[in-house]
């Protein structure tokens, strides 16, 4: 090989290596700028651990179903015993993949704090997805006794019912459309109510 293709040689395994070391590089620097925001993230919450939107943000940035954000949670939990915002951040996040793990969070929330009624609403929404109706009316119940002005909750929770006693359906949907005449939920109440009509003068009615 003559002296020219050597240099030639060397000067392309010179740029593979330098690519190489590039692409490295920019992978480390991402990897930095990451693990430094999820400390940062990590840090919000440990300022303040009843911080609704701090255990979002740092939920988002890490991913729910992995090991990592229930070793996380165990930890604060231990740390901060008294918060039941805590247990219910990562139970509400495990609710919206339908994870089973949720409940026992859940649990542990209103175990800590039987007042928040976003962690009733949670547990209903799961059971509910679960196929157990009976258990869903009863936390949803909870729910709307301790938010009666959330019209989703409300709303909810007379569709729970639609399978069971028709009088007890038709009377917590009509609450819905007079408690909530102009949320949109009334009109969807009044829709459904006209769809599951047994007869003509009934839909009209609706």
């Amino acid at each position: 090989m003559s002296n020219k293709y050597k240099f030639l040689s060397i000067i392309s395994g010179v740029v593979m290596l330098l690519q190489f070391a590039t692409i490295v590089y920019g992978q480390n620097v991402k990897s930095s700028a990451e693990d430094l925001k999820l400390g940062k993230l990590k840090l919000a919450v440990e300022a303040n651990p009843n911080s609704i939107k701090a255990n979002e943000n740092y939920i988002e940035a890490v991913t729910v179903t992995g090991s990592l954000i229930a070793k996380q949670y165990q930890i604060w939990m231990k740390r901060f015993p008294k918060s039941a915002i805590l247990p219910f951040a990562i139970g509400k996040a495990y609710q919206t993949y339908n994870d089973t793990s949720c409940k026992k969070y859940l649990l542990k929330a209103i175990e800590i704090d039987s007042g928040l009624a976003d962690a009733w609403e949670s547990l209903s929404l799961y059971e509910s997805s679960a196929g157990n109706t009976a258990a869903a009316i009863n936390y949803m119940q909870k729910a709307t006794e301790l938010a009666p002005l959330n019209v989703d909750d409300a709303y909810h929770y007379a569709v729970l019912h639609r399978s069971g006693d028709h009088v007890t359906y038709d009377s917590l949907m009509l609450k819905v459309v007079y408690h909530f005449p102009t949320n949109e939920k009334a009109s969807e109440a009044l829709a459904l109510l006209a769809s599951d009509a047994c007869n003509a003068v009934e839909k009209v009615a609706y």
